[in-house]
C-alpha cells in the first residue's frame, strides 16, 4: 500500500486541480459506494500488487491508476 507521504502525495496532488468542487479522502479501508479511484504502486513492468482493495475495485468498475498519475495531476 501507500506510505502515509505517498497518502499526502495523492491528497495534495488532487486538492491543486480540484480546490473546491470535489472533494478527495485517502482512507485505509474499501468503500464501495464512496471509492471511485484506487491509486496503486507499479513495478517497472507497470505492474501492480495484486491485493484484496485492488481486485474489489477491478469487481466493482472502479478507477485503477498508478502513483505516478499524481505527477500527471500537478502538470495540468
Amino acid at each position: 500500500g501507500l506510505s502515509a507521504e505517498e497518502k499526502q502525495i495523492v491528497l495534495s496532488s488532487y486538492q491543486s486541480i480540484q480546490p473546491s468542487t470535489h472533494s478527495v479522502l485517502v482512507v485505509g479501508d474499501y468503500d464501495a459506494k464512496a471509492t471511485t479511484h484506487i491509486v496503486t504502486l507499479v513495478n517497472s513492468d507497470g505492474l501492480c500488487q495484486r491485493t484484496v482493495k485492488y481486485l474489489r475495485g477491478v469487481l466493482d468498475g472502479k478507477w485503477i491508476v498508478s502513483f505516478d498519475c499524481t505527477n500527471c495531476m500537478n502538470l495540468l
